[in-house]
């Protein structure tokens, strides 16, 4: 209960002294990855969700809460009866689909959370990363060939078969 009330504090309340509120990430990032209480996980993701759509104050910075939103990747292992990962990537998607986020530190650090939507195993979250993926890229075959296979990284899906979601990409050229 303690916990949740600091929570709601910070949510609120975030401190302006770059030491602060570095010691308030790290501690948010912690519970992220130890706790195994889906309302303490819930409460964090909301209060990313308030700071990157709500809050206009500058506290924490964008880097920081593509940090914060990162260390979050680690939800999709972790075996909540409610479905708190579909959540957390439908908040991924619309910090993707948000125009005034493009290419912003949060976009680019948040690169991996994007790749573990387009391999998510249900499959009305997997298609809507992937279309939004898609439609990002070139339609020409040769530019797309050269991006999947040149420009991006693959590395955040080394563990997984990553080839699916290279090939469906490619074959968006067809359609």
């Amino acid at each position: 209960r303690t916990i949740k009330s600091l929570l709601e504090i910070w949510r609120v309340q975030m401190p302006t002294s770059s030491e602060h509120r570095k010691s308030v990430l790290f501690t948010l990032q912690g519970l992220v990855e130890k706790s195994m209480d889906v309302t303490v996980c819930r409460l964090i993701l909301d209060m990313c969700r308030e700071w990157v759509f709500a809050r206009h104050d500058g506290f924490p910075t964008m880097r920081e809460k593509a940090v914060l939103l990162a260390k979050m990747t680690c939800l999709e292992y972790k075996r909540f009866e409610e479905p708190i990962l579909a959540d957390f990537l439908n908040l991924i998607l619309d910090v993707y689909k948000e125009s005034s986020l493009r290419r912003t530190d949060l976009t680019i650090k948040l690169e991996s959370a994007f790749l573990v939507g387009c391999r998510s195993t249900d499959p009305v979250v997997r298609l809507k990363f992937v279309e939004l993926f898609d439609d990002s890229l070139p339609r020409a075959l040769a530019s797309r060939l050269q991006w999947v296979l040149g420009s991006q990284t693959w590395e955040y899906l080394a563990e997984h078969f990553w080839i699916p979601q290279a090939l469906e990409l490619l074959l968006g050229s067809v359609n």
